[in-house]
């Protein structure tokens, strides 16, 4: 079984992200920005108004923004990986998602889904499969994989390691806590930090 190395994957999704600094404040304007800003407004724009129609129509803008979001993120993942494997940063990568994103989608209601009733029995089951799929947006996006075929992969991949990334989830969400706890500011170090981190401990897996 191979040793995990997280304080690895963390010191380089900070040097990555220290390094390229600007290119990451973009990338978090455009993650703000299509990634929460404009899916709220989509979502909220009738949020005030019971009517009917209004009322439907803010229900397809809500959809509209959500896609965006998820297009958006998986985007932001992609240019993650390819900082670990070292290849050129472009804000382009963000848009050339095209043949993935509804495979990434399928996938992500699933897991989505089976999150949802895991937690409903009890917390653990939801937690265990939330860290046993973690990786399959990854699998999309490296491996081109179809939705359940990347479900099951991240499930193998991670067996064995589960409660060791459990423990890692942990601490790359109380890094994201201290960045926020600085006016917020700190956010555009630790976000970009995690992410790369997080895809770092893929690549140690695969």
């Amino acid at each position: 079984m191979k040793t995990l190395q997280p304080k690895e994957a963390i010191a380089y999704g900070w040097k990555t992200t220290t390094s390229n600094f600007l290119f990451f404040v973009g990338i978090m304007a455009i993650l703000f920005i299509g990634g929460s800003l404009v899916p709220r407004m989509l979502g909220g724009s009738f949020g005030h108004d019971y009517h009917t129609s209004a009322a439907g129509l803010g229900l397809i803008g809500g959809i509209i923004g959500a896609l965006i979001s998820a297009y958006i993120r998986l985007g932001v993942m992609k240019i993650s990986l390819k900082a670990v494997d070292k290849k050129e940063l472009k804000y382009d990568d963000v848009w050339s998602i095209n043949t993935i994103f509804w495979p990434y989608l399928i996938a992500s209601i699933l897991f989505g889904v089976s999150v949802a009733l895991g937690s409903i029995l009890l917390i653990v089951p939801g937690i265990m499969i939330a860290i046993a799929w973690m990786f399959y947006t990854y699998l999309i996006i490296d491996k081109g994989l179809q939705p359940v075929e990347a479900l099951k992969k991240s499930a193998e991949i991670t067996k064995g390691y589960r409660w060791q990334l459990f423990g890692f989830m942990i601490v790359l969400v109380l890094i994201n806590i201290a960045g926020a706890i600085v006016l917020g500011i700190g956010l555009l170090w630790t976000v970009p930090t995690t992410m790369i981190a997080l895809a770092h401990m893929y690549r140690q897996l695969v």
